[in-house]
């Protein structure tokens, strides 16, 4: 009996009941490429993106990108996207963020703390760090670079201050004596005293 090749249209004659296709070859075309060669090129050349041409031809983006491939049609380049920083970033929270967040927001505007504006390291062994000064952490001017050790001062010497208990106005620490720490105070009356005796 002859049957004509839904593939390739051919006539061919077959021994099986009612065959769609002549050979393995035209099977597998079949199979390989169910959307139409000519109309995803034309719809690409027409301005269309490969998502578009894909959605129109009910198939995925990738076969449309291997059609083009397969038949040398070069592809446009993409449209350079717009910046998603800040604000026009879907995650952006805004002053509700987390502490990290904003620490991290400094990173990226004010870049890397390279030295320590309390007691003026500029040396490269003493990790320096971004301290927030009044607790504004959303508030990038609100910030200073520090060494640790500055860093850790300065904090200590705030949460004193938030409670209420003196500090002292060298080092910060809990101050005793005249607005100064025990070991401030005694420095200070040893200098005092080598002075009244050079006197």
């Amino acid at each position: 009996m002859r049957y004509v090749c839904h593939q390739c249209g051919k006539t061919f004659s077959a021994y099986r009941v009612a065959p769609k296709y002549c050979s393995a070859a035209c099977y597998g075309k079949s199979c390989r490429s169910p959307v139409s060669e000519l109309r995803v090129i034309k719809l690409y050349q027409s301005g269309m993106t490969l998502d578009e041409v894909a959605r129109a031809t009910s198939s995925t983006a990738k076969v449309c990108s291997n059609i083009l491939i397969r038949n040398l049609i070069p592809k446009r380049l993409a449209e350079m996207r717009k910046p998603t920083t800040g604000k026009r970033h879907r995650n952006w929270k805004g002053d509700t963020a987390s502490y990290s967040a904003f620490h991290a927001r400094v990173h990226k505007r004010l870049g890397k703390a390279m030295r320590c504006d309390r007691c003026g390291l500029k040396e490269a062994s003493r990790r320096c760090e971004w301290a927030n000064l009044t607790g504004r952490y959303n508030d990038i001017d609100d910030y200073k670079m520090m060494c640790v050790p500055c860093h850790r001062r300065y904090d200590a010497a705030r949460a004193r201050r938030s409670r209420g208990e003196d500090v002292c106005r060298v080092c910060g620490g809990p101050a005793r004596i005249k607005g100064l720490c025990k070991t401030h105070y005694h420095r200070e009356w040893k200098r005092n005293r080598r002075k009244e005796r050079s006197a």
